[in-house]
């Protein structure tokens, strides 16, 4: 089963169902136990209502800093490890972009 990494209302990153998990993991194990928290209306759609797919779409812009900032330390570590593929690509880029950025802080 796939699933969807959900960045606003007109963004997102459909991901086959290894490269879903493999990012969700990677990115969660970069968050420490207050970032986990913080994050965890992000995760919710995923973790409590089971459905494929995490949504930044209403996270502020604290919360979503924090993802981003778990997802390239993940990207890294990936990247480090060669296993990167076109959608973690995609999915960095279109972080990036976002206004809540990092990259734009």
């Amino acid at each position: 089963m796939a699933g969807t990494i959900l960045i606003d209302r007109d963004n997102g990153v459909a991901l086959n169902s290894v490269g879903y998990h493999r990012i969700l993991e990677a990115v969660r194990a970069q968050l420490n136990s207050e970032d986990a928290r913080s994050t965890e209306g992000v995760f919710a759609p995923n973790d409590l209502e089971g459905m494929s797919f995490i949504s930044l779409v209403e996270a502020d812009t604290p919360t979503f800093r924090c993802f981003h900032s778990a997802a390239i330390a993940a990207y890294s570590g990936a990247t480090e490890s060669g296993y990167t593929f076109t959608e973690w690509d995609e999915l960095m880029e279109k972080l990036k972009r976002d206004p809540r950025s990092v990259a734009t802080g």
